[in-house]
């Protein structure tokens, strides 16, 4: 029963969650003890199995694992155990005498490696229970308290060496445009923030230029910014709900011993300066320790929930270095503590922090748990992401989409180059609320492309073949920049140029309205455009340019028709006063092939075999029981050398009035006298034929896969098995021929 006294004593205090007692102390035999802080423990079991994992059927193991240690006792070779805890006073003299013994040591550490080789030296305090390192911050864990760490921020940030970020900026202000404000949901305007952990270490002062200079953008978009020095836990529990769009400057790390992502926050609570002097500074360490055994008096007694709740950081205070002590939070402070949900469903947190998302994606998943649209953040050690965020959020002011303001960003602020200029595991990433749907079209601001009525666009077309088209720009800064469109075609997606409005050199929040004449543009064709600001840094069709509204427009084939009550006669300005019909017979579309006819014939029989042919006959011999045993004197039928007006003329018959098909003389005068132009359009493929007078009618294509058209002409050929017809192709082949009259062709109408 004594050999299982630790199991049933600490497995009953754990499941009555009874922490009464602080720590036990394990008695050997051997006159040694071990300490254990119970609320430290993190499991309990008893094996056979001894610490290399040997089976030893005569013994039993007891294994006690805590955040920071495993711990195997051979239980037949323990003599007793006691609970006990802590004493205040005995948890303040061990503090007292170890942190400036830890200071002392840590003065002469740059960094994380320097502090590899004191790490044996800590751990033999008597006030310490273990430490250790990861990544850039040094953990020590006490006796009767809880863990502290000390992160190197000058490993984080490499800022003695790096110049001012400034280079981003250039002429990048002049694409900032504010026309269209993206509102909330709820209506309002947006909201931005800039939450600056590091706002008074003198190492990062150079960057708070162009935070300053990224919130007066922000505002100039009419975008309520704040700036804050100082983002506390008040800030992470409920202020930054608030706001749209967040750019976090702060340091983090990842325990990879409790699996949790640290956000250092921006509370001061202690400034130790690095050189610090042991026995001068005693009295002030007693009280700093007695403040920290106070909880600090914070709101939040466990605000990481893993016995990790402060960071000691390195920081740069009136030229001499100190290690300064904040609260830290964790996923699991979101968890427990945040007190509102993000309102809008396209929010974006930029979070410079270190290994914020290193191994796992849980301190992102918090926040979009609680409607956070978009988090970006780094998996490892980076000094870039202070600035990768303004630049995102610039492009995004100048008009580019989220997806692919994320896209242009620089590559070497998205995979960090190390020292030796090749890619390292250093990766920016983001993450998406799935409620987030089509979130390559989000924009901040959308440069504005006016729209045209489609009535306008007819006129104006009609009037000298262009269309005048409009955009708005508004400048945030003074800089030239050039504005103008581009447009493209639809139907085979050829983009066809850009149209230059104008350079001019801006004053800031001028707003200009620019104009530009489309011209090249053909009946029966699509085509889109968008205004567009530019400064000439970047690739005109990619990502440099603050785009409008795509606005699309359409000429359509029927352009000299007075309404859309098809047939009517079309005045192309021909010598002989002919008018013809603006779409075939058997059909009232001006798209539409209509039926195909044998010349002469009424009815679209869908058979024109020469057998088939109405006015094609022959002679037969009969037997005796009158069955045809012999064909001959095969020969077309006469019905006329010019069959227009008769009953012969199925456009005649069919719309009745003067309408009738036209002759080989008013094929050949429309052949002649106008401009013919293959159209590859998505309305019809075919020959768009343009008058003198600059009317003009289309021929949809006729064959198969509409590649070439043939209309019947109402003249008889010099043969008479032959009709004259109209032909063209794909090519601009056009011409008047005689074809064999057993042909089914369509037929457009003539009015005399």
């Amino acid at each position: 029963m004594k050999t299982k006294i630790i199991s049933i004593v600490v497995m009953l205090l754990m499941a009555c969650n009874v922490m009464a007692q602080d720590y036990m102390r394990v008695y050997f035999k051997d006159g040694t003890s071990q300490k254990i802080y119970l609320k430290d423990i993190t499991s309990i079991a008893t094996k056979k199995l001894d610490a290399d994992g040997i089976q030893h059927s005569d013994y039993e193991y007891q294994y006690i694992t805590t955040h920071h240690n495993k711990y195997v006792y051979n239980l037949n070779e323990v003599d007793s155990i006691t609970f006990s805890k802590f004493k205040e006073e005995e948890v303040i003299n061990n503090l007292t005498n170890d942190l400036p013994e830890i200071f002392e040591l840590l003065s002469d550490c740059e960094n994380t490696n320097d502090a590899k080789f004191i790490l044996r030296q800590i751990k033999d305090f008597q006030g310490v229970e273990n430490a250790w390192i990861e990544n850039v911050t040094l953990y020590v864990s006490f006796i009767g308290w809880e863990t502290m760490g000390f992160s190197f921020s000058h490993e984080i940030e490499n800022d003695e060496n790096d110049e001012a970020p400034t280079q981003y900026i250039n002429k990048a202000n002049s694409m900032l445009h504010k026309i269209e404000a993206v509102v909330r949901p709820d209506g309002k305007k947006l909201k931005a923030v800039i939450a600056n952990q590091q706002h008074y270490d003198e190492r990062c002062k150079k960057y708070k230029d162009n935070y300053y200079r990224l919130k007066n953008q922000f505002e100039s978009c009419d975008i309520s910014t704040e700036y804050i020095d100082k983002p506390g836990l008040s800030f992470f529990s409920k202020d930054i709900y608030d706001f749209d769009l967040i750019f976090l400057v702060t340091h983090g790390n990842y325990s990879s011993k409790t699996n949790t992502h640290h956000l250092v926050t921006g509370e001061e609570l202690f400034v130790v300066p690095k050189d610090y002097n042991i026995l001068d500074g005693r009295t002030e360490m007693k009280k700093i320790v007695e403040e920290l055994l106070k909880g600090f008096k914070l709101p939040y007694p466990e605000s990481t929930d893993d016995h990790i709740r402060g960071n000691w950081v390195e920081e740069k205070r009136d030229g001499v270095m100190c290690w300064v002590y904040r609260p830290i939070i964790s996923e699991k402070f979101i968890e427990k503590y945040a007190e509102g949900k993000f309102n809008n469903p396209y929010s974006i947190l930029f979070n410079t922090a270190c290994q914020s998302v290193e191994n796992n994606s849980s301190l992102a998943v918090k926040f979009l748990d609680k409607g956070l649209g978009f988090y970006l953040g780094y998996n490892g050690i980076n000094w870039v992401g202070k600035n990768a965020g303004p630049k995102l959020f610039e492009s995004m002011l100048s008009g580019i989409s989220f997806n692919r303001a994320y896209n242009i960003l620089p590559e070497e602020y998205k995979r960090q180059l190390d020292d030796h200029d090749y890619l390292h595991y250093v990766k920016l990433s983001y993450f998406k609320n799935p409620l987030v749907s089509n979130y390559e079209n989000i924009f901040l601001f959308k440069q504005h492309t006016k729209q045209i009525d489609q009535n306008v666009v007819i006129e104006q077309y009609r009037k000298d073949k262009t269309v005048d088209i409009e955009g708005v720009t508004k400048t945030i800064q003074p800089d030239s920049i050039s504005y103008g469109f581009i447009f493209w075609n639809t139907q085979n997606l050829y983009r066809l140029g850009s149209v230059e409005a104008s350079e001019k050199e801006l004053l800031p929040n001028e707003e200009v309205l620019f104009r530009a004449k489309l011209t090249d543009l053909h009946p029966g064709n699509s085509y889109r455009y968008y205004a567009y600001s530019y400064d000439g840094t970047n690739d005109l069709y990619l990502s440099g340019l603050n785009r409008g509204d795509t606005i699309s427009i359409e000429i359509p084939f029927d352009l000299a028709c007075p309404d859309n009550n098809h047939p009517h006669m079309i005045d192309l300005g021909l010598p002989s006063g002919t008018k013809w019909a603006c779409c075939n017979v058997g059909t009232t579309s001006i798209n539409s092939k209509g039926n195909h006819y044998a010349w002469g014939e009424l009815e679209d029989t869908g058979q024109f075999d020469l057998l088939d042919y109405e006015y094609y006959t022959w002679d037969e011999l009969y037997d005796d029981e009158g069955n045809v045993v012999y064909r001959y004197n095969f020969r077309y039928i006469y019905i006329g050398n010019d069959i227009a007006g008769t009953k012969y003329d199925v456009a005649h018959v069919e719309w009745r009035g003067s309408w009738r098909m036209p002759s080989k003389e008013q094929c050949e005068e429309l052949v002649n006298k106008c401009q013919w132009e293959w159209n590859n359009g998505n309305q019809k493929r075919g020959m768009l034929v343009i008058g003198p007078n600059h009317n003009m009618i289309f021929l949809p294509g006729t064959s198969f896969g509409s590649t070439s058209g043939s209309y019947w002409s109402s003249s008889l050929g010099a043969e008479d098995y032959s009709a004259y017809c109209l032909e063209f192709d794909q090519h601009s082949h056009v011409g008047v021929a005689p074809s064999a009259r057993h042909q089914g062709f369509s037929i457009r109408p003539v009015h005399p």
